[in-house]
């Protein structure tokens, strides 16, 4: 992503508001902006806001050959991409760094952190399995990136079903309308709390803004699911926490992961009302 000039009366006024407890849009150090799912289609498609940031998500499913080495395993492809009309400071060709880096970010945190049953997904050992891909679109970039990616995918991922089938010997019916189709099972929701680091240490913010993210001086990421299980941390920038801070922010953020576990569960409930 490229490098906005900030002024420095901008990063002095944000630094004067956090330390008399005040952010620029009134919400205190821990607070989330407003967290919203619009469904895209029947199955699988969904759009995650928090605040302005916003971000699509869509699950697709074929049938195709299991990976070498795990032939009773199905296979999950997670593809993030970074358009560059969600922010002037995103690159209109090829893969950003950042793209990258948040791509492998959500790949360990849904993929690595097996957060399916991907077992569940085999169809005749070692020759024919169910192939889920997960694209992810940031549509507009308004901070805490990771944060809203992971609310879309897992969203996507719990309202997606696949076809049903039916196996004779070799032979692989799909159901597309005479059967009902299959959730996926997910075993749990990891998702992703973005804290921002101003002054050594000093001031910490969660869901922070664009604004916010430009002057920070460090941020990390920290992935949970409302079992209170890490899944991932990730941090960079030039501010490293000490080991108090480190678990300060893993104790908050598990407060928030089981806030919005909890709004992904209104919304899938509502759309199951439809």
């Amino acid at each position: 992503m490229k490098e906005v000039p900030i002024p420095k009366i901008s990063c002095d006024f944000v630094l004067h508001g956090l330390k008399n407890g005040k952010r620029l849009d009134g919400r205190k150090s821990f607070d989330y902006r407003d967290v919203n799912v619009m469904f895209v289609g029947d199955s699988g498609g969904c759009v995650a806001s928090i605040g302005d940031t916003r971000v699509l998500a869509q699950v697709s499913a074929e049938l195709g050959e299991p990976r070498p080495g795990r032939p009773t395993e199905g296979v999950l492809y997670v593809n993030l991409e970074l358009s560059p009309m969600a922010s002037q400071g995103y690159q209109i060709y090829g893969m950003s760094e950042q793209a990258v880096e948040l791509g492998r970010l959500l790949e360990h945190c849904i993929k690595d952190c097996r957060c399916l049953d991907m077992e569940s997904l085999c169809v005749i050992s070692g020759q024919k399995v169910w192939q889920i891909r997960l694209d992810v679109n940031v549509l507009n970039y308004e901070g805490a990136i990771m944060d809203c990616v992971s609310v879309a995918a897992m969203t996507a991922l719990s309202h997606f079903k696949r076809p049903d089938i039916t196996v004779t010997g070799e032979e692989v019916k799909i159901h597309y309308d005479d059967k009902d189709p299959v959730a996926l099972s997910v075993h749990h929701m990891p998702l992703c709390v973005t804290f921002a680091i101003f002054d050594h240490g000093n001031f910490i913010v969660v869901d922070p803004s664009a604004e916010e993210e430009n002057i920070m001086e460090g941020l990390m990421v920290v992935a949970m699911n409302c079992n209170n299980e890490i899944c991932t941390i990730h941090m960079s920038g030039s501010m490293m926490l000490t080991k108090d801070q480190l678990l300060y922010c893993t104790k908050i953020a598990a407060v928030k992961v089981d806030e919005l576990t909890n709004v992904i569960k209104k919304f899938m409930q509502t759309s199951k009302l439809r």
